[in-house]
């Protein structure tokens, strides 16, 4: 089932290291019973508290035995359930980590692996989501629920690269089109500027054909009465000849 917190493998990995201590602890004579006995009272209180669906409380209980024993691993692993349980999915992976570091036993550190990964898979971290049930199978390979919750976990994968992709591709696209709408508006922006420029210029009065010709024509005018001018002021300045007086 995908997503399936493992209780059964849980439950069983608590059962068995409570018993172990209980088998050895007349041989453990350094043992502190009334700090071992607190411990595992808490931890009951909170496991019962997480079957009822209190998980509030059973975080509280957790992280009371913790704050006495930082690696009591059952405590650790059970908190990670709690907080995965309660949605807080990045304080659930962070004590699946420390579980990690804690629990020497392959099945019930197989079942750790699965935890986080669905915690990683909640969160949308596929990549590290993956590697978690890689890791997982290789320390339980018959585990069928993780290899399901594997093939699971690539094709969202894959379908979330597709998705970057196209999303990258729209986002090219959609670039290019701005890039290019600023440049018409900027060549517009040019093409305007220098319409008023030019309008803003004095212009030159521009002559129909019929203009020019009677400018012309008053110009030849003008230059006919001007020479008919200088000629007669010509033959007026010329000097009579006086006869001698012999």
């Amino acid at each position: 089932m995908i997503f399936q917190i493992l209780k059964n493998r849980l439950r069983l990995s608590i059962s068995l290291l409570i018993g172990l201590v209980m088998m050895n602890f007349s041989q453990a004579q350094i043992l502190d019973f009334d700090k071992w006995k607190t411990e595992n009272q808490l931890i009951k209180n909170g496991n019962d508290a997480f079957e009822d669906g209190d998980y509030s409380v059973s975080i509280e209980k957790y992280e009371s035995v913790l704050e006495k024993s930082a690696e009591k691993q059952e405590a650790v692993y059970n908190l990670g359930n709690a907080y995965y349980t309660s949605e807080k999915f990045d304080e659930a992976v962070a004590q699946y980590e420390k579980a990690i570091q804690l629990i020497s036993d392959d099945k019930t550190k197989a079942g750790v692996y699965h935890n986080m990964g669905n915690a990683l898979m909640k969160a949308n971290q596929l990549e590290q989501c993956v590697n978690c049930y890689k890791n997982s199978l290789k320390l339980n390979p018959m585990d069928e629920d993780t290899r399901y919750n594997l093939a699971y976990a690539n094709a969202l994968m894959k379908k979330q690269q597709e998705q970057n992709k196209k999303q990258n591709k729209d986002q090219k696209q959609d670039q290019q089109e701005k890039d290019q709408h600023q440049k018409e508006e900027q060549q517009k922006k040019e093409e305007q500027q220098k319409k008023e420029e030019q309008e803003s210029q004095p212009q030159q009065a521009k002559l129909t054909k019929e203009q020019a010709e009677q400018i012309l024509a008053a110009l030849r005018k003008k230059e006919e009465e001007t020479q008919k001018k200088m000629q007669k002021e010509k033959i007026q300045a010329v000097k009579v000849q006086v006869d001698k007086d012999w």
